[in-house]
């Protein structure tokens, strides 16, 4: 039961974290080239039509930077052209989410480039803090919340870019640091680009998929790992294709279900081992494992009257999810 209990805890743990990394200094993406004019209707792939698309992602670039304490920061910058209604409908307002116990999200600009080349800026009126989806579902107490962006007088034709931060100023697990992220396989991206930057001499467990290989460069101190990607064509037109073709894919699609080729494309820890994470946890719950007399107490309480133990677990787990962390 215990190890059920760590394995769940270290998950969540990871993937609240991951979602958003990094820290103070300047940003390792290059910026975002200018826009190309907004009336053209098929990016620079001449082997692929895309004007019928909703939207494409001409380029995107994530990096992630993290320090030996663990704080850090992940700068996501991005350039769309947005070519229909239903591009507009997926584009009108962008959602970041965050942890606010130990993150916080920095806007730097959400702007549209219009057809005749001027430029409309998203006003700070434009920005909603929001709690978290999950809680309209179930009662839970959680410091996770959502930056929601309204895009300014987005239209078809149009291009948005954006540049945003999500900053780590509080390690969940001091002295440590950990990330992954996923390519985009599901919408035309053009462009895409993954940097993590950590301290060259920091032990690091990483991961990547055997066709995505970083280019690895140090200097000042600093270790930088880069990873390039495009995807040009979506998984319906390959479909189309003839039946051995459709086979491969089939072939395909069930080796990728084995839990080996479901993880992301990139993952990296400071963690070197399970037990190091067992350690990290046992010092938080050491404390908590015993129940006080008072909240032995409480709990005699809340399950007073209730005969099933899944009604007694229900009736516990709705208190304690309402008011407490």
């Amino acid at each position: 039961m215990r190890s059920l209990l760590l394995s769940l805890l270290v998950a969540c743990t990871l993937a609240a974290c991951i979602s958003a990394p990094a820290q103070t200094s300047e940003p390792v993406a290059p910026p975002v080239a200018p826009a190309s004019p907004a009336g053209a209707s098929k990016p620079a792939d001449s082997k692929h039509d895309y004007s019928q698309e909703a939207f494409v992602v001409e380029q995107l670039r994530s990096s992630y930077r993290f320090e030996n304490d663990g704080t850090g920061r992940k700068e996501t910058v991005a350039r769309i052209r947005v070519q229909s209604e239903a591009g507009v409908q997926q584009w009108g307002q962008i959602q970041l989410g965050y942890n606010s116990a130990n993150e916080r999200v920095e806007i730097a600009y959400v702007r549209v480039v219009k057809a005749d080349g001027s430029v409309v800026k998203a006003g700070d009126d434009a920005v909603q803090d929001l709690s978290a989806p999950v809680e309209r579902e179930a009662p839970v107490y959680t410091d996770f919340r959502v930056k929601h962006i309204t895009v300014p007088g987005l239209r078809p034709g149009e291009v948005l870019e954006y540049d945003a931060v999500t900053v780590i100023h509080t390690p969940l697990a001091a002295g440590q640091f950990w990330a992954d992220y996923d390519f985009d396989k599901n919408s035309i991206n053009l462009d895409e680009q993954l940097s993590v930057d950590v301290p060259a001499d920091r032990p690091l467990k990483l991961k990547s998929k055997p066709d995505m290989d970083p280019k690895i460069s140090e200097a000042n101190g600093r270790r930088v790992y880069r990873w390039t990607n495009s995807h040009l064509e979506r998984e319906d037109d390959k479909k189309d294709k003839d039946d051995k073709d459709k086979e491969k894919e089939k072939e395909r699609k069930r080796k990728k279900k084995r839990v080996d080729e479901e993880r992301p494309d990139v993952q990296l820890t400071t963690f070197v081992s399970w037990e190091q994470i067992g350690r990290w946890y046992a010092g938080l719950e050491k404390d908590r494992r015993a129940p006080s007399p008072e909240v032995r107490a409480k709990a005699a309480d809340l399950t007073k009257g209730l005969d099933s133990q899944m009604d007694k677990v229900e009736g516990l787990y709705d208190f304690v999810a309402k008011n407490f962390r």
